[in-house]
């Protein structure tokens, strides 16, 4: 009997950093987008909005490959992201 491993196709990997507004569910959306969309996350940085400084989520991911260009557009597309850019 032989056993057949089935891998993950190999997935793009992006940096990416968002502007995002002080809604404390920001965080929440992003995650749980990345998680439907099946990406796998690789490292959050986040920084709250306060009257100084504005919201900043900086977010490694890596996506199935044949989905990768759509992740900038599924993110920009969320309430409470004002921007994304790719590092």
């Amino acid at each position: 009997m032989t056993t057949t491993t089935m891998r993950r196709p190999a997935g793009t990997q992006q940096n990416l950093e968002l502007q995002v507004s002080a809604s404390q569910d920001v965080l929440v959306r992003v995650l749980g987008l990345l998680q439907r969309r099946r990406c796998r996350v690789l490292q959050v940085d986040y920084v709250a909005r306060d009257r100084h400084y504005p919201g900043r989520l900086v977010i490694g991911v890596e996506a199935p490959a044949d989905r990768a260009h759509c992740v900038e557009g599924w993110l920009g597309n969320l309430v409470d992201v004002l921007a994304v850019d790719s590092t």
